[in-house]
């Protein structure tokens, strides 16, 4: 049934390739309703049908895009629907239980986008394993989709930033010269492990302290639901916060204090110099709008562990909970002056959403977009080629679209994909498909990932360096990091997937690195006060399943040495690698047993064999027991007494002797006066 307001396709316009499918009642259109402008761009290259399931819905929507509609009710009409139209990619922008009803579409590449970019549980959901792909906004997206989801295909993520940020309407508020802070709280959620709001328990007093503040205009923008909202304490919350409002107005007419409730909340963002909200998606489109603007986070747990783990952004802002309300119109006004987090608020930006300018997203999203019709088109005309293939189909062939060719086909490179370099306090590594970056994978099968960390958080006051350690030119004109990285490039390829942990000055890290070498990062918060263990600690954490090779990032060495131990990676042995060297106080050494495991490895071992060089492996069903041993660790411990304490335990490390090899470890001047010199003498053999 098509809406009598519904534009439809003239017959020499070209036909429908994307359906957006909504199937919820008018109080969720909001999810919709910010993905309206971003579907209007791909309606210019990709034709696009909007395709909704209630009627209250529909007809609100007709006035709000120049994008064609269709009425569909029952299930019956949604199939008809689907046959007569032949769409090739249908997007799903929330997690409606309805969803599951176009799923039921084979003939279509299914999408899902979900409605925003949050910390907040309902986020990541088991759901997102019906869809072909899922598009996420950035590495922070990535590592809650590993963290929390069991037997998911991580290759399913495409990262392509927040389209829906990129086309920001103009202010809705009046001009004020005074500073405005704006208070924008979420929802308390449809059950109790997705409430995050603070109106209930903190909401007057957040609005009374800020009212506080010298010189200020404050603006109330909740989220829609709480303005609808039945359960008392909200209710009895918001009516009071409204009354704070109404009296400071008559109080002081000239602050012109604002209750917006229906403003666009990115078209109030410009206007405001501070703004305080809960864990949502608000806070980071703010990040993400505003990064030079102070940003406070709300917590009702009162938990800051707790937040920190499951929401990064409160370790860019100041944290609000109720013990420190009595603080807070002092903490506003002095934020307003002095901004402290601001470039933590930089770093975590790219955590969140890349390196994407405003506007790079809708482009990504168009072309990823293009490339899911490019697949489903090469599909379907290999499965009119093979009655095979058909038969295979209609039987459910595995793979996450139906059909294994299908995978093959986006393994393969034919449609690649790119994930730039990702920022400092990312959970993790890259989960880009690694033959998208440029070889195909062998016909049938993927290659093998990789997963390297190069441990670069330390300060390096030895060397009278003013950087991090890594960054040290060597005689070549790369810099030892660099170094590491194209050694580690040559021999493992597309599989490899590199993580680097940060601490001192992480920004110049990351802009030595990116784009170059297409990395993570893990940033490593406490590094002025933690050594190696506790590193090596956080990028295991971050790190997604299998082993990880590690070096430690002032490691200068041939890179043949790695193509020795490529074996052991690949028969997952964890191991240590070391030379016969002549050891000092300052070098780690190691012994072994009558089987040729390693028993001790510390820079205290007295008649040790050699040197361990800072090159090491610890294998997937070895990897829990380093993680829980590197947790027992002190701060100051190095990573070596994580592994000696698990060997204690029965942990199997073999040392891998490199002798043949150059391998420095650059503490002071003299060592990277040798490494130079092999660095050189390696260049002069080249040439």
């Amino acid at each position: 049934m098509v809406l009598p307001h519904a534009r439809t396709a003239p017959a020499d316009e070209a036909p429908v390739e994307v359906v957006a499918y909504f199937g919820d009642d008018p109080l969720r259109a909001y999810q919709l309703r910010q993905w309206l402008p971003v579907l209007e761009q791909l309606d210019r290259v990709h034709r696009v049908l909007l395709v909704l399931r209630d009627p209250a819905t529909a007809c609100a929507v007709a006035s709000q895009t120049r994008l064609p509609h269709v009425l569909v009710p029952s299930f019956g009409e949604l199939t008809e629907l689907y046959r007569r139209v032949e769409a090739k990619v249908a997007v799903y922008v929330n997690n409606s239980a309805k969803n599951f009803q176009s799923l039921v579409a084979r003939s279509m590449v299914h999408v899902h986008v979900n409605h925003g970019e949050s910390d907040k549980i309902c986020m990541v959901s088991n759901q997102v394993k019906a869809y072909d792909r899922v598009f996420v906004a950035g590495e922070a997206a990535v590592a809650r989709h590993r963290a929390a989801l069991i037997g998911f295909d991580l290759d399913r993520l495409v990262p392509v930033g927040r389209p829906q940020l990129d086309l920001v309407p103009p202010t809705t508020l009046p001009s004020s010269g005074r500073r405005t802070v704006l208070y924008a709280p979420t929802w308390e959620g449809e059950e109790p492990s997705n409430c995050y709001t603070s109106v209930d328990v903190m909401g007057p007093r957040i609005v009374a302290e800020a009212l506080r503040v010298p010189q200020v205009r404050l603006v109330y923008k909740p989220h829609p639901r709480v303005v609808s909202s039945t359960t008392p304490l909200v209710v009895a919350a918001h009516q009071e916060i409204l009354d704070l409002l109404d009296a400071a107005n008559a109080v002081d007419p000239d602050a012109g204090h604002v209750y917006a409730p229906a403003a666009d909340i990115l078209g109030v963002f410009g206007a405001c110099d501070l703004m305080v909200t809960d864990v949502s998606s608000v806070g980071l489109d703010f990040l993400y709008l505003h990064v030079g603007k102070p940003l406070l986070v709300a917590d009702r747990f009162a938990d800051p562990t707790r937040l920190r783990e499951a929401a990064p952004v409160s370790r860019c802002a100041d944290v609000v909970v109720p013990a420190t309300l009595d603080g807070l119109a002092g903490l506003i006004d002095s934020r307003l002056t002095h901004d402290r987090h601001a470039a933590a608020r930089l770093q975590m930006r790219r955590h969140y959403f890349g390196d994407r300018p405003v506007g790079q997203s809708t482009r990504d999203f168009v072309t990823r977009i293009g490339e899911m019709v490019a697949l489903r088109d090469r599909q379907v005309r290999e499965r009119a080629e093979s009655p095979d293939a058909v038969a295979a189909a209609a039987l459910g062939a595995p793979g996450s679209f139906g059909d294994p060719r299908l995978d093959e086909a986006w393994t393969s490179g034919d449609t690649p994909r790119t994930t730039p370099a990702h920022p400092a306090g990312a959970a993790g590594p890259t989960d880009q498909d690694p033959s998208a970056q440029g070889e195909p994978a062998a016909p049938g099968r993927r290659p093998a990932a990789v997963q390297a960390v190069v441990l670069a958080a330390g300060m390096g006051t030895r060397l009278g360096m003013p950087f991090p350690k890594p960054l040290t030119p060597l005689s070549d004109g790369r810099s030892i990091i660099a170094q590491q990285l194209d050694n580690l490039g040559e021999t493992f390829g597309t599989a490899l997937r590199t993580t680097v942990v940060v601490g001192f000055r992480p920004d110049l890290v990351m802009g030595a690195l990116a784009p170059e070498h297409p990395v993570s990062f893990v940033l490593n918060e406490r590094y002025e006060r933690t050594n190696t263990s506790k590193s090596l600690l956080a990028a295991l954490r971050a790190s997604g399943p299998g082993g990880v090779l590690w070096l430690n990032g002032d490691v200068v060495f041939d890179g043949r040495l790695l193509g020795k131990v490529a074996p052991l990676v690949a028969a997952e042995q964890s191991f240590v690698c070391v030379n016969d060297a002549a050891c000092g106080d300052e070098e780690v050494k190691y012994r072994v047993d009558d089987y040729g495991f390693v028993t001790v490895l510390s820079k205290s071992v007295t008649d040790g064999l050699g040197e361990a060089v800072g090159i090491n492996y610890i294998a997937s069903q070895d990897k829990a027991a380093l993680v829980e041993h590197l947790e027992a660790c002190a701060d100051q411990d190095y990573f070596e007494r994580g592994i000696e304490t698990a060997i204690e335990k029965g942990l199997k490390v073999r040392p891998v002797d490199i002798s043949e090899y150059f391998a420095v470890e650059v503490d002071f001047t003299a060592d990277l006066e040798r490494a130079n010199q092999e660095v050189s003498r390696t260049v002069t053999s080249a040439a």
